[in-house]
């Protein structure tokens, strides 16, 4: 692991440790809060259709953000699951209208393009791709990779391997501004000589994966 990817697990471990332990269901017990979750690089929120509690199956998408959990299901809440043997805190991310997580096809490792929808959360999520955790790039909430635990070799700090919350379609032609985008895992890092218009940060493009986490 290199430094510089060694002080940002660093700032993860500080960044949760200022946030406030958050109870949305008796379901479930603490994690970071409840949150927009906002593309930095479309400006768009990750949304589901209709305004209320949606089924299982339900596609995961972006959309203008509304800032309003009251009339919409833009509010996400990130309930901790367990650690890893490195010490990553890994989280469900719940959509608090519908109590249903974040979730990928079949129940391991996913590849790159695989579509994320809204299913029941998993008692043993282990066993499940229902895991995500978080990578702080600047130590705070607002630049942050959000990346798939099963589909990344389980491997947190392992960069090459990172799957990462994804817009489908790239920066490059933007083709992923569009409303109701549907969203996806995708490889963290981008080309460095396509990612003209997507996100930057520390000389790193990583294309619509950035994302600010906006508390509610």
């Amino acid at each position: 692991m290199t430094s510089c990817k060694l002080g940002r697990r660093l700032a993860v471990v500080a960044f949760a440790a200022l946030l406030p332990l958050a109870v949305t269901s008796n379901a479930h017990a603490t994690g970071l809060g409840n949150f927009y979750i906002k593309n930095l690089w479309t400006k768009q929120c990750v949304d589901l259709g209709g305004t209320g509690a949606q089924p299982n199956g339900t596609v995961v998408w972006q959309d203008s953000c509304l800032n309003n959990g009251a009339s919409d299901n833009q509010e996400w809440g990130f309930l901790s699951t367990r650690k890893t043997s490195h010490g990553t805190q890994l989280y469900e991310i719940v959509n608090v209208k519908s109590q249903r997580c974040l979730d990928l096809p079949g129940t391991g490792a996913d590849g790159a393009g695989s579509a994320v929808s809204l299913i029941t959360c998993q008692a043993d999520q282990a066993a499940d791709n229902q895991e995500w955790y978080i990578d702080s790039l600047d130590g705070t909430n607002h630049y942050v990779l959000l990346i798939n635990y099963a589909s990344s070799g389980n491997q947190p700090g392992v960069f090459k391997d990172d799957e990462c919350l994804d817009v489908s379609g790239f920066a490059e032609d933007d083709g992923d501004e569009y409303p109701r985008a549907p969203l996806t895992i995708y490889p963290c890092t981008t080309n460095s000589s396509t990612n003209v218009n997507g996100s930057w940060y520390d000389g790193v493009p990583y294309d619509d994966h950035v994302w600010d986490l906006q508390t509610v």
